[in-house]
């Protein structure tokens, strides 16, 4: 039951963005609420946000999400970094996650399947989630960038357009 990838254009106050939406087979999750001390610790992650973009862009003294953009895409192309790889994937995935958690009435989760466990934010009504540590990783792996904002919006599409299914309460 896949499909090919089909292009979505949103647009967003910084331009229009390109997502791909395609349909694969469902593959059974657990997903539980993250509470307690790994609460906290998801919480406290993307804080230094700021202080990671006005290392790479110093003139964003209140970063928007393009600015964590180009960041990255700065911290990419140092040949010195200040940051590791696994410090960006918690400070971008930690800061869009919290951005998306707080903008859009979602909750951080964890989610368990054949793959393995990540963490994930979820909406608290509908059944959309978000990977945004897998997503940072991604980017690093593949030397990508431009995305934050993307999928930032991609979300918020998601939410609006009323394609996807109301979470029925746990039995």
């Amino acid at each position: 039951m896949t499909n090919e990838p089909h292009e979505i254009k949103i647009d967003t106050p910084d331009g229009q963005v390109i997502a791909h939406d395609s349909t694969v087979e469902p593959t059974p999750q657990a997903v539980t609420a993250v509470a307690g001390d790994d609460l906290a610790w998801l919480k406290s992650l993307g804080s230094d946000g700021s202080q990671f973009v006005s290392a790479y862009i110093p003139a964003a003294k209140d970063p928007a999400l393009k600015d964590y953009d180009a960041a990255f895409r700065a911290w990419q192309r140092d040949p010195s970094p200040q940051y590791d790889d696994q410090q960006v994937i918690q400070i971008i995935g930690g800061y869009l996650g919290n951005r998306c958690v707080t903008d859009f009435d979602m909750e951080w989760v964890t989610v368990a399947d054949e793959y393995g466990t990540d963490y994930a934010v979820r909406s608290a009504k509908v059944e959309v989630l978000s990977f945004p540590f897998s997503t940072v990783l991604k980017r690093v792996e593949d030397k990508k960038y431009d995305f934050v904002h993307g999928v930032y919006y991609t979300v918020k599409e998601m939410l609006a357009n009323g394609e996807y299914k109301v979470r029925q309460p746990p039995q």
